[in-house]
């Protein structure tokens, strides 16, 4: 699985095994490490966050993030029309 705190632990495996001092240096994992962890282990509906991040977001915001992604979301959605 991956998050930010794991890669940073793999990198030290990679080379040696990571000490416990070097773990516990490593800053905590922040709530978007923790949201991707269990989206991706399965612990919560990813419908359901779907339509949360759809809630909370704003209209601009959701562009910009398929944008990013190279995703165009009019074209996906059937909605490629200028207005």
């Amino acid at each position: 699985m991956y998050t930010l705190r794991n890669e940073k632990i793999m990198k030290i495996k990679n080379s040696r095994m990571a000490t416990p001092k070097e773990i516990a240096e490593m800053p905590p994992r922040d709530a978007k490490e923790r949201f991707c962890e269990v989206v991706q282990r399965g612990l919560i509906d990813l419908g359901y966050v779907s339509n949360m991040v759809a809630h909370h977001m704003g209209n601009d915001e959701i562009i910009k993030m398929f944008d990013k992604e190279g995703i165009n979301l009019k074209r996906l959605s059937g909605d490629d029309y200028e207005n």
